[in-house]
């Protein structure tokens, strides 16, 4: 089975919510797939407030599928 990879680049959120300034909150993006929930990945940033930045590029080997 061919496999190729899957790049998705997480770049920000805004507006987060219950982001507070005397808690460290954990402000975190997490993908997964349908096919292979067990393959997730999650990034943290290093910012504390509800306009995050990651500019975070993750991988994930998907099978080359033909129709």
């Amino acid at each position: 089975m061919e496999f190729r990879t899957l790049e998705l680049d997480i770049v920000s959120a805004e507006g987060l919510k219950n982001v507070n300034f005397f808690y460290a909150a954990n402000v975190y993006a997490m993908v997964s797939r349908n096919t292979s929930p067990s393959a997730k990945l999650k990034t943290c940033t290093s910012c504390q407030r509800s306009d995050a930045e990651w500019q975070a590029p993750t991988y994930q080997m998907v099978s080359k599928q033909t129709h």
